[in-house]
């Protein structure tokens, strides 16, 4: 079994700013809306894709094969 693993984006929190997040918080990420994601297998980089609902839950479509 391989893990993948989907990285939408990341940013940065300081410890006091990760403790007083709470339920409904929004947290900025670098990707801008519409980017495609990164996914992982076996922690390497090995496409990118573009977020979509598939019967009625999320998945990625991937777009670009980076290499495997």
């Amino acid at each position: 079994m391989i893990e993948l693993r989907i990285e939408l984006g990341r940013t940065r929190l300081d410890p006091e700013a990760a403790r007083q997040l709470r339920g409904g918080a929004v947290v900025s990420l670098d990707n801008a809306a519409g980017e495609p994601v990164d996914v992982y297998a076996a922690g390497r980089l090995v496409a990118r894709g573009e977020t979509v609902v598939h019967d009625d839950r999320v998945a990625v479509r991937l777009v670009e094969l980076t290499g495997c």
